[in-house]
């Protein structure tokens, strides 16, 4: 799966949560924790490395 495909599928979850909020099928204090933790989830699946890390160099 390329970044870009990672990334558009982080992207629908977020908006598929946003929209679940204002639809008010969720509360917005349990989607709260979610729009901090996708974010920080989908800069962790990104790096192609094999490490998990932020700032690990990507091989070219």
């Amino acid at each position: 799966m390329s970044d870009i495909q990672k990334a558009l599928l982080w992207a629908s979850a977020m908006i598929v949560l946003a929209l679940a909020v204002a639809a008010g099928l969720v509360s917005e204090s349990t989607a709260t924790p979610f729009f901090y933790t996708i974010p920080a989830l989908a800069v962790a699946t990104s790096s192609r490395t094999r490490s998990c890390g932020i700032f690990a160099r990507r091989k070219t």
